[in-house]
């Protein structure tokens, strides 16, 4: 296990046998999760940029599997702060 401090700010990237690193680079750059997490991280300028797209995946998962109530709370107080 290596207990190595690690910077909250830099993605850790882990890809899937076989694939080259600028492979694995190229997909966590593409992926909404990270790209939404990278926009929060600017503008929160704290926490850990891994957690956040941990998170973000969890919402993706759930609203894809139908549980949509995040998106709806979402939308609505989106709603209230803009009217």
């Amino acid at each position: 296990m290596d207990h190595t401090a690690r910077d909250p700010s830099t993605l850790v990237l882990l890809g899937q046998e076989g694939q080259t690193d600028a492979e694995v680079r190229a997909a966590a750059t593409i992926g909404p999760a990270v790209q939404a997490a990278y926009t929060v991280a600017k503008i929160e300028k704290s926490g850990d940029l891994n957690e956040l797209v941990a998170a973000l995946q969890t919402q993706s998962k759930r609203a894809i599997s139908g549980d949509t109530g995040r998106m709806e709370e979402m939308l609505i107080t989106q709603a209230h702060t803009l009217d």
